[in-house]
């Protein structure tokens, strides 16, 4: 997968975020101070990550972690829906600009 295309998506309904602004920016911030922490210290975040995958050291050090984001794009967000789609997983999927909070 290219660099800052999530592999996952978090998501909440509209009317949830527009009624809990101050809660989704926290949730956004942690997750960049993940990320910061991920980008920052690589073996310390393989260590943690193995503890909740139960894979050995010398598995974890073959692993390639993609950049992640928090930033995400309806564009990055169409290549999930495009890929779904070939899949037949999607049915009368909308534009995904409608999925980003303004």
């Amino acid at each position: 997968m290219p660099d800052r295309l999530p592999p996952f998506v978090y998501a909440s309904s509209r009317a949830w975020a527009n009624a809990h602004r101050e809660a989704a920016a926290g949730f956004k911030l942690a997750m960049d101070k993940a990320i910061a922490f991920e980008d920052g210290d690589l073996p310390a975040t393989l260590e943690i990550f193995g503890k909740y995958v139960k894979m050995p050291p010398d598995v974890l050090k073959t692993l390639t972690i993609n950049k992640l984001d928090t930033n995400v794009t309806p564009q990055q967000v169409q290549l999930w829906v495009d890929m779904m789609e070939k899949q037949d997983m999607l049915r009368n999927f909308k534009s995904t600009e409608t999925l980003f909070l303004k």
